[in-house]
């Protein structure tokens, strides 16, 4: 019984539950009848504790015997309280009614008389005409009124709000990064620094988070956004955040993000204008079926230079005119390409070039940072 009490305890707190507002709620019955039940019911609830006790019944039959004891138990005690608060409730109520005074005894219940029938006539030839049957009159006092409104109110507290449909599933999360690894969201067109602040709560911190997003992603964010306490307004549609951020993951910048890092202040945007200016950004190059081949992942690269924008790849150490033009071709043109890489992406550009662990030795990834930095726009 004790391995039983402890495994199915939230079942004996639900019957506890039940006990109490079973017991909170009033009913007319005979007092003298619902004592006789009283003791009947503790009777029987005793000896099934001592047959369970003595394990009187065996096997399965047994453990439902003491599941059965615990339960009526647990409801019974629930009962207990239950009447115990409603008749202090029923009390107060009664003080309060009566000025502060003793609780007067409510008046007796009279049945009301039904009056006179109404005298015969020459019309009523289908018989004579019969008065409806007078309902007793129920004086209920207000200690029961106020029983019964508290009863309400427990109630309406213990039931459990419907649950609201989910729409789409949250994005995957990660730690926050190395603070040089972190990546400034609002240079994404249409996050603005308060939805920065809440993307990085919610554990997103870089471009290639939001670049990998997939509808039902795009979906919970935007109906999250809007539950928020305040929600939070959103100028652009998430939908129009996974193209930019896969170019600036790739390490090209948009005229938006050079402004922003130019410590500008853009204007809000037109949600037709956006979505245009959002269908011709460049996109960038699909790889080759020959990319597994290398070890390590193929970096993002690009037909034809982003916006125009083309760096001296050769004052990075190690890189020669001959290694720039490879570069160059494999759709490699700016210095923050280069600073976006990945470890995975060093290694395979160094067994493409058949030159493994020139990029890592040479360390062209923390150069090519360090040239960005010397170049980025200032306010």
């Amino acid at each position: 019984m004790i391995y039983l009490s402890q495994t199915l305890l939230p079942w004996w707190l639900a019957a506890f539950a039940l006990g109490v507002a079973i017991g909170f709620i009033p009913a007319r019955r005979d007092a003298s009848v619902g004592r006789g039940r009283g003791v009947a019911a503790t009777l029987v609830l005793a000896l099934g504790a001592v047959a369970a006790t003595l394990a009187l019944p065996p096997g399965r039959a047994g453990l439902w015997l003491e599941t059965a004891v615990l339960a009526s138990a647990a409801y019974g005690v629930g009962c207990l309280c239950g009447a115990a608060i409603a008749a202090l409730f029923a009390r107060r109520a009664a003080l309060a009614a009566n000025g502060g005074g003793p609780a007067l005894a409510p008046p007796e219940v009279t049945p009301a008389i039904a009056a006179e029938p109404p005298p015969l006539t020459e019309a009523d030839d289908a018989g004579p005409a019969v008065a409806p049957a007078a309902q007793p009159a129920v004086a209920a006092g207000p200690a029961v009124e106020a029983a019964v409104i508290v009863a309400r109110e427990i109630l309406k507290l213990t039931t459990p709000a419907p649950a609201q449909a989910a729409v789409g599933s949250p994005p995957p999360a990660i730690d926050r990064p190395d603070p040089a690894n972190e990546d400034d969201l609002c240079l994404i067109r249409g996050v603005d620094s308060a939805l920065a602040q809440a993307l990085r709560d919610i554990g997103v911190w870089r471009f290639e988070q939001i670049a990998a997003w997939r509808q039902e992603h795009i979906d919970w964010i935007a109906h999250h956004f809007q539950r928020l306490s305040p929600p939070l307004a959103i100028p652009a549609a998430p939908a129009l955040w996974p193209p930019q951020a896969r170019l600036l993951a790739a390490g090209a910048l948009t005229d938006h993000a050079r402004a922003v890092l130019g410590g500008e202040t853009p204007a809000p945007d037109d949600a037709a204008a956006l979505a245009d200016w959002v269908a011709r950004l460049p996109h960038p190059a699909a790889g080759g079926a020959a990319d597994d081949f290398y070890a390590g992942a193929r970096p993002p690269g690009f037909l034809e230079p982003p916006f125009g924008e083309t760096d001296d790849l050769t004052q990075i150490r190690g890189v020669d005119r001959e290694l720039a033009e490879k570069l160059n071709g494999l759709g490699v043109w700016s210095w923050r390409q280069i600073a976006r890489w990945s470890p995975e992406n060093a290694r395979w550009i160094g067994a493409w070039l058949a030159r493994p662990g020139a990029p890592e030795r040479d360390d062209w990834v923390g150069a090519a940072r360090a040239l960005t930095r010397r170049e980025a726009p200032t306010a």
